[in-house]
């Protein structure tokens, strides 16, 4: 059907790639310095720090060589949220400079933390022939919701991009 989108969800690749992005982001220095940790989907009623996926793994090409082999790529979104109870200006701003030094780590561009810059030499190596090929926000920090006893959710979008090589009979 023309205009049709042919991107699908992989389940098998979102439940490999799940530990691999919790891991990449908790071993972020800005979350060693201040002792915190982005844990999976949750969030407490009044604070916390949390990533969500948004669909899982989606398939954005496959490719079939007539070597056997076949390379797909994938894209990974999720929202890292800042959940904070009734914030003065200036922690706002700290919070949105803070989840966008996330982002610019997840990047590979240099950050400060504790008054020293660091950046992200490489991406971890994956199982599977399976190879981060780049993370990027897809959006600024941005204030994303405000509950009605004043709780602030801060979020910023970011997408992980990899690709899978696999090797296969000669077609």
């Amino acid at each position: 059907m023309p205009g049709e989108n042919k991107q699908r969800i992989d389940v098998a690749e979102s439940d490999a790639m799940t530990k691999v992005i919790n891991d990449l982001l908790n071993d972020c220095p800005l979350l060693e310095a201040d002792d915190s940790e982005i844990l999976f989907s949750t969030l407490g009623k009044d604070s916390g720090f949390g990533w969500f996926p948004i669909s899982g793994v989606i398939i954005v090409d496959e490719k079939q060589f007539v070597t056997g082999r076949k390379l797909s790529t994938y894209n990974y979104p999720f929202y890292i949220i800042y959940r904070v109870g009734e914030p003065k200006s200036k922690q706002k701003m700290n919070i949105k400079e803070y989840l966008d030094d996330i982002g610019r780590w997840l990047e590979k561009q240099k950050i400060i933390v504790e008054g020293t810059e660091v950046e992200l030499k490489a991406y971890p190596k994956l199982s599977d022939d399976r190879e981060i090929t780049a993370v990027a926000r897809q959006t600024p920090a941005y204030l994303d919701n405000t509950n009605d006893n004043g709780v602030e959710d801060w979020a910023v979008l970011i997408a992980l991009n990899y690709k899978k090589e696999v090797k296969g009979e000669r077609i």
